[in-house]
């Protein structure tokens, strides 16, 4: 009998020390025995220096939670021996100076009369290790399909952004009439080549020039006032205002104004769309001329519409009804 007991306790002697997960068993808050690998993991030279100490002289002053590690562990002590058995994380502190995170697995038990507290150490700083590295993973997998999402996102507006501005540069360029974009000053910042054309100067020409040097003299006063007046508010305005073509003939057009605004409220450069209506108002001028001719005519006029209807009879006519 003596020899089974004898061959049993060597046997759990022999899986105690050959144990990989450090084992600990202290009494009173001192340890009275350790393992080989608990000595390794907290590089301890020999079992005799290590067995002079108690948990609170291998742990920093503070646990990860900020928590006194004296005062924590004193508190998960008295829980195991009430209980029988606590199972939580802890940060060691390595006779280099190093830390070390550990699952630790506390058992309480009666030998002899004698409570001690049996611990079994998991060391969790390569599990820890990997967890941070997949978080890591999964954050640049993450970060990678947001920027992918963002560039293709970025390339969807691009291509809308060049499509509008297509869209806006053939509408700016094909345009029937002119337009121009003034500084607040009059000198041209961009045109069309419908104003080329009205006004008979090559874009080069224009931007050499100021649009104050293109109007009749009796609009120079006019665009100054007009510009401050409109920079006042956020309305447009039309008039009709004379032009001098390159050849020296006066164009006539109507010019709808409008001052743009950055987002600071400064000016940001002058709006102005330009028909032609020479040829309107020559036009309007002589059916002008006619009417008054037929009006002031000592000969009877007579206008009918193509059934025969009359619509118009001048002064004279209506006399020789009479």
């Amino acid at each position: 009998m003596r020899n089974i007991m004898h061959d049993k306790r060597d046997f759990y002697r022999l899986l105690f020390e050959n144990s990989a997960d450090p084992i600990l068993i202290f009494k009173d808050n001192h340890f009275i025995d350790c393992n080989a690998a608990a000595l390794t993991l907290l590089a301890y030279p020999n079992k005799q220096e290590f067995l002079k100490l108690g948990p609170g002289d291998i742990s920093p002053p503070f646990q990860a939670d900020g928590t006194n590690s004296q005062e924590k562990a004193a508190e998960i002590i008295a829980r195991t021996l009430s209980s029988g058995f606590e199972c939580f994380e802890w940060t060691h502190q390595c006779a280099d100076g190093d830390l070390i995170n550990v699952q630790v697995m506390l058992t309480a038990m009666v030998i002899n009369n004698e409570s001690i507290i049996y611990a079994i150490w998991r060391n969790i700083r390569e599990q820890q290790q990997q967890q941070q590295q997949q978080l890591l993973s999964d954050n640049l997998q993450q970060a990678l399909e947001i920027s992918e999402l963002k560039s293709t996102l970025l390339t969807q507006h691009n291509k809308q952004l060049s499509s509008l501005n297509q869209r806006y540069k053939t509408s700016f360029e094909l345009a029937p009439i002119g337009i121009v974009h003034l500084s607040a000053n009059g000198h041209f910042l961009e045109v069309n080549e419908g104003f080329c054309n009205l006004i008979g100067y090559s874009y080069e020409q224009l931007f050499a020039l100021n649009i104050k040097q293109l109007e009749c003299p009796c609009c120079l006063p006019v665009f100054d006032s007009l510009i401050e007046t409109l920079a006042e508010s956020s309305s447009s305005l039309i008039q009709e205002t004379c032009y001098l073509h390159q050849n020296g003939q006066q164009i006539l057009g109507r010019c709808t104004i409008k001052v743009i605004k950055d987002a600071y409220g400064h000016i940001d450069y002058v709006l102005q769309l330009i028909e032609d209506i020479t040829q309107a108002k020559a036009d309007q001028q002589q059916l002008i001329k006619l009417s008054q001719a037929a009006e002031y005519s000592p000969s009877p006029v007579v206008i009918t519409d193509l059934s025969g209807n009359m619509e118009y009879l001048n002064p004279a006519s209506q006399l020789k009804v009479l």
